[in-house]
């Protein structure tokens, strides 16, 4: 069931000058492939699961990205690709999804967002950039989202500073079992 109103156009891409984003698809099978295993201990700590593995496979995540794919398609969840503007490398995700999923309960349209970027790129401020664009994207007239929410693990110190040195609004933390417990939530008001 889709989570998205089906009247509503979903956003295809979003550019900066620093990077862009556009629905991830099999087609960047390669660009993600190699960022997540360039960043693999790091995401796992992000995703609070031991993904990727180090046997991993580039097959692994064509399969991967054609189910995000057709989530996408479906309107039931989407991802991004964040690449580099001339499109020869991907910088990392954007994860939306029904915040029903955290909450277990939660109006139509609203959503739990979360993201990562390569981790050469976060002390230079990437994630920062990625954040700053996606809260003026999220609150753009482009999106047909109510309540929009973002979570990390509690444990991840790094994106948990972030969020907290931004414009969210902490709300709590809810225990999302599948991703390593303990989540920070935080709600763009």
């Amino acid at each position: 069931m889709s989570f998205y109103p089906d009247s509503s156009p979903v956003p295809g891409i979003l550019v900066t000058t620093e990077f862009l984003l556009e629905p991830l698809t099999p087609e960047h099978t390669r660009r993600d492939y190699r960022a997540l295993m360039e960043s693999r201990y790091a995401l796992r700590l992000w995703s609070g699961s031991d993904w990727p593995a180090d046997d991993f496979s580039l097959t692994d995540n064509r399969a991967d990205l054609a189910r995000h794919a057709d989530e996408h398609e479906r309107r039931v969840a989407f991802t991004y690709t964040v690449l580099s503007p001339d499109r020869h490398r991907c910088l990392g995700c954007l994860y939306i999804k029904p915040l029903s999923e955290a909450l277990g309960s939660a109006a139509v349209n609203d959503s739990l967002a979360r993201f990562w970027v390569t981790q050469p790129l976060v002390p230079v401020g990437l994630d920062r950039a990625l954040l700053h664009a996606l809260l003026t994207w999220f609150r753009s007239d482009q999106w047909a989202l109510g309540r929009i929410c973002f979570h990390t693990p509690a444990t991840h110190a790094q994106q948990v500073a972030l969020f907290d040195d931004s414009p969210l609004t902490p709300i709590g933390a809810v225990a999302i079992l599948d991703r390593g417990g303990a989540h920070a939530l935080y709600e763009l008001l």
